[in-house]
């Protein structure tokens, strides 16, 4: 196996609670015995049991009140079981380190502590996305951003080539997560600066794919805060690109 000697592993394991876990990440955890997981889809936790995987969840344990605060906390916890005895292996929504803060902490903290980390992914909210809505990502191209940052930051986006806002959860100012956690008052900011560059009637396309059978459902830029209390932590944001008027000939 490529990854035998690794003190850490970051394993994806698919965005909806069906089982996406790869043969190698399957092969790691009956290995390793043990799995620590992040709230974890139900299906998941119950296979990982069946397959005789102690569970671990994090998402239970009492953390500080911010983001931060929780982050660290739980890398602390990976960082000291990977020390006192390794290997460890942390379960993770899609691609450990596409858009995922602990992950990428998690990595360069055990690389600099002399930890052998790796991370292996699994189906990711872009691929979902990608299957979806049927996009030719070579031929168009595709912008992906945090939907936080984009409004943090004021990020520019090009509406010549399509998009998908990720963490959509994370625009919840009150800092929870779960289906109601975000209000239309959250999402207000975000279409302001969607609308710096799509017109209000412009579809965006609310992909919901935590479940087996993801779903869609599209919105003019102006009426998606009505979409606030559909939006879950597996919410994925796809506009596509704003075609150029078809010239006329006289």
């Amino acid at each position: 196996m490529a990854h035998d000697s690794s003190d850490l592993y970051l394993l994806g394991y698919g965005t909806a609670d069906a089982l996406r876990l790869t043969l190698e990440a399957q092969r790691i955890l009956a290995r390793v015995g043990k799995a620590y997981v992040l709230g974890a889809p139900p299906g998941l936790t119950a296979y990982l049991r069946k397959i005789r995987v102690e569970v671990d969840d994090l998402a239970e344990r009492p953390a500080g009140n911010s983001w931060g605060d929780r982050y660290l906390a739980i890398a602390d916890t990976v960082l000291g079981a990977v020390e006192a005895d390794p290997p460890v292996a942390l379960l993770c929504p899609g691609n450990p380190l596409l858009s995922n803060a602990i992950g990428r902490y998690l990595v360069t903290q055990a690389r600099e502590r002399g930890f052998r980390a790796v991370a292996l992914p699994a189906v990711s909210p872009i691929d979902d996305a990608v299957c979806i809505t049927g996009l030719d990502v070579g031929a168009y191209g595709l912008q992906v951003f945090d939907a936080r940052r984009v409004v943090e930051k004021a990020l520019p986006i090009n509406p010549g080539v399509p998009v998908l806002l990720l963490q959509l959860a994370s625009v919840a100012t009150g800092g929870a997560e779960g289906p109601a956690a975000v209000t239309a008052l959250d999402l207000t900011p975000l279409v302001r600066q969607l609308g710096r560059f799509y017109p209000p009637t412009h579809r965006v396309v609310h992909i919901r794919a935590e479940e087996a059978r993801p779903r869609t459902r599209s919105h003019p830029l102006a009426q998606l805060v009505d979409a606030a209390t559909e939006i879950t932590t597996a919410s994925t944001l796809f506009i596509d690109l704003v075609r150029p008027p078809v010239a006329t000939q006289a």
